[in-house]
Formats: C-alpha cells, sequence, structure tokens
C-alpha cells in the first residue's frame, strides 16, 4: 500500500511532501532448494520539505527528506536481526538554465532549446546489511538517473552519496504545432568519495538469506571519481512513432559498456508496442563465463505492448517478452488481461523473471501473479498493485486503473 501527498506553497513558501509505503512480503522457497528466504513487512515513511526557486529561465531548488524505515521479520537466522530499521537524512539541490532560439533545419522552422543541469546530492553513509533484499536492484545508468538522489532501485538499500551531476539537453520543438522532434542529452557523475553501500554483504557466503548480486565492475565503480557519460537521443519521426536510445560511454577504457535502442509505437495513450535491443558489458556473467569475454554480455532483444481488444475498449491486454540471446534463454515474460468499466475494474497480470542458474546448470525464475480489483470512487483490493511493474517494464505506459474518467 503506497499512499503519496505533495503540498505547495505553504508556510514560507515552502513546499511539503509525504511519501507512506506498507508492504508486506512472501517468498516461496526455490524447488529443489533447501534456503530459506526472509518473509516479513516493510514500513516506509519520507517526509521532504524544498524551497522552488522557479522563473522561466533558471530554476532552483533545495530539498530535505528522511527516509525512515523498519522492518518485521521472520525464517531470519542468527546474527541476522528480525527488526531492522533504518534512518537517513537526503539532501539535495537541482537547478538549471533554459535557453532558447528560432532555428531552421531541412526548411523547417524549429524553437531549439539548450537546458544546462546541474544536482548535487548528499546522503550519509549508513551499514544496511542486516536489511535483506526483497525488491530492489542497482539502477542501470541513464542520463534521467544522474538526477536521481538513489541508485538502487525499491526501497531495501539507500546509496551514501556526495556528489555533483552535469548535464546538458537540447530539444527542436516545431514553431508551428509545438510538436517536439527530438530530445538530446549528454552527462556525467562526478563522486567526492567512494560508495559503500551495494547489494552484497559480508557474510553473503556464509548466509544466502541475504544474497549478492551486485555486478562485475561494482567494486570499481563505486571507487571511481566519475560515472561514464551517458547519453541519450529520441526522435519523433511522427506523433505515432519514436526512436529512443540510450548509451553509456566508459572514459577509461574507451569503450561503450551498456546500448539501448527501442521502436517505441504510441498513436494512443493506451495502445502501445515496443521493439527493442540492449547491450550491456559484463551484464550476464554465469557460473561457466569469462569476465570481460563476448560470453559474459547481456545481449537481450525486448518486446512490448498494451492494446485494448478490437472488440470492445473495455478488456485490454499487455504483454513482455525478452530473450536473451548469448545463452539461449528468455530474460523476462509478463502478460496480463484487464477489464475496465464506468463503475468497476479488474486486472490478472502474471510473469517470470529469470533469477540464476542452479548448481545442476537450470535456469531458475522469479514467478509473480497479481489479481486486483476495483469499485470506481471506493478503492483498490488485491494481493498487490502492478502499476509500477507494467510502467518499468513497458515504455511509455501510464496506468488508469480504477480511475474515473
Amino acid at each position: 500500500m503506497v499512499i503519496e501527498g505533495n503540498y505547495p506553497h505553504g508556510s514560507g513558501q515552502l513546499n511539503y511532501s509525504v511519501m507512506n509505503d506498507l508492504t508486506r512480503f512472501t517468498l516461496q522457497n526455490t524447488p529443489g532448494s533447501n534456503v530459506i528466504s526472509p518473509i516479513g513487512m516493510r514500513e516506509h515513511f519520507q517526509p521532504g520539505v524544498s524551497l522552488p526557486f522557479i522563473k522561466p529561465y533558471v530554476y532552483f531548488t533545495p530539498r530535505l527528506q528522511f527516509a525512515l524505515t523498519k522492518y518485521e521479520l521472520s525464517q531470519v537466522t542468527a546474527p541476522n536481526a528480525v527488526n531492522p530499521s533504518r534512518a537517513l537524512p537526503i539532501f539535495d539541490i537541482h537547478s538549471g538554465l533554459n535557453f532558447d532560439r528560432d532555428t531552421h533545419i531541412w526548411g523547417q522552422s524549429y524553437r531549439q532549446t539548450l537546458e544546462p543541469q546541474i544536482y548535487y546530492v548528499y546522503v550519509p553513509y549508513k551499514n544496511q546489511n542486516d536489511i535483506p533484499i526483497f525488491d530492489t536492484t542497482v539502477n542501470t545508468l541513464t542520463y534521467d538517473e544522474l538526477f536521481m538522489y538513489n541508485r538502487f532501485s525499491g526501497l531495501d538499500r539507500i546509496g551514501d552519496a556526495n556528489q555533483i551531476s552535469y548535464g546538458v539537453t537540447t530539444r527542436l520543438i516545431d514553431e508551428t504545432s509545438g510538436f517536439e522532434k527530438l530530445r538530446a542529452g549528454l552527462g556525467q557523475i562526478l563522486y567526492f568519495r567512494a560508495r559503500k553501500v551495494t547489494l552484497c554483504s559480508p557474510t553473503t557466503t556464509a548466509n544466502p538469506l541475504f544474497p549478492c548480486i551486485d555486478t562485475l565492475d561494482s567494486a570499481q565503480n563505486n571507487n571511481s571519481n566519475k560515472s561514464p557519460l551517458s547519453g541519450m537521443l529520441t526522435y519523433n519521426l511522427n506523433p505515432a512513432w519514436s526512436l529512443i536510445g540510450n548509451s553509456i560511454w566508459d572514459t577509461g577504457r574507451n569503450q561503450f559498456d551498456n546500448q539501448s535502442i527501442t521502436l517505441h509505437y504510441q498513436p494512443e495513450s493506451q495502445k502501445i508496442i515496443n521493439l527493442g535491443y540492449g547491450f550491456v558489458r559484463n551484464g550476464d556473467i554465469q557460473s561457466n563465463d569469462i569476465p570481460n569475454s563476448p560470453g559474459s554480455n547481456l545481449v537481450q532483444s525486448d518486446l512490448s505492448f498494451a492494446w485494448p481488444f478490437l472488440t470492445s475498449h473495455d478488456w485490454s491486454m499487455v504483454g513482455r517478452w525478452t530473450q536473451n540471446w548469448n545463452h539461449h534463454h528468455f530474460q523476462n515474460l509478463l502478460y496480463g488481461l484487464q477489464y475496465d468499466s464506468c463503475c468497476w475494474a479488474v486486472r490478472f497480470i502474471t510473469g517470470r523473471a529469470f533469477d540464476n542458474l542452479s548448481p545442476n546448470n537450470t535456469y531458475q525464475y522469479n514467478t509473480e501473479f497479481f489479481i486486483q480489483f476495483a469499485l470506481k470512487g471506493l478503492g483498490n483490493y488485491g494481493n498487490a498493485d502492478p502499476s509500477q511493474t507494467l510502467s518499468s517494464s513497458i515504455s511509455g505506459y501510464q496506468s488508469t486503473f480504477g480511475q474515473d474518467y
């Protein structure tokens, strides 16, 4: 259960925000494995206050947040705590400038923008090795991730940080229609200290309940004084078709570490088809692979969609399939149905995600299943809310489940 609130223009021209997250985790044992995973409740409370200064040509927003997290766990063996907790302040400043000019390209009139921005974040270090990993991974570095305060997804880890990010974005906007034809950006992070928080714990080999799933290069990356260069490019062929590219360039080794390209089709808000290709160097190291060899790289295709049935817009379907071409197995599989009428809605979503190789070299997958029911105006009920899973899996998807129109 997630409850969020934003309260702008409060006393002293301050903006206030609050986020509450209450989640219960129940994990089934992997067939053939004797490892018993921890289960339990996670409570997270995160209030914040900011003082934005915004003009058409400049913005400057300092913000202070407090992340307060508590766990109530069972199936935990000593020396791990049954009730670990964490309290961290998060301070960041986001600032930038906006410039624009009129230009002509290929005989077409455009408004070109130039938008440099700087982002500083400070989060003190706190040892979090006693907290299990339920829904947290390391975020893939993209241009937008340069300006986020946490390098992890989920709430089981909040990374320590003392760093400044800089980047510049440019856009081409059609003077007549206001249609954004192109958006491009390039940026980097400068680190003032090494990062200590990872998904690994010192007791990983002795205690498999708290797994280590950091990448091969995490130790080197956590001690570097700057990140790779991150670039992105979005070219909108027309309002329905777009070409989206992201790339990471390692300046120390002069090589691409991460690349993706996606063909995106979205003629309407709930009609989406994506076809993509991705490459991550050392992103798929398995037991018999040699690091920094072609076999250790993640090479995958990605097909995802959200589409209403032709006979009725009340019914719609969603799906995603990613195929690992280096090791010849599917990486992610997601599919489901949704019915959404004037008064009520229901959806069924299930999926499987590759976890790891078993000791006998068979592929192991995590399975998810969501059932959610909504009475419009009264609220939603179900075993979990798949909205965030769908939004992160299907580019361009925005859940409208249970909303009044």
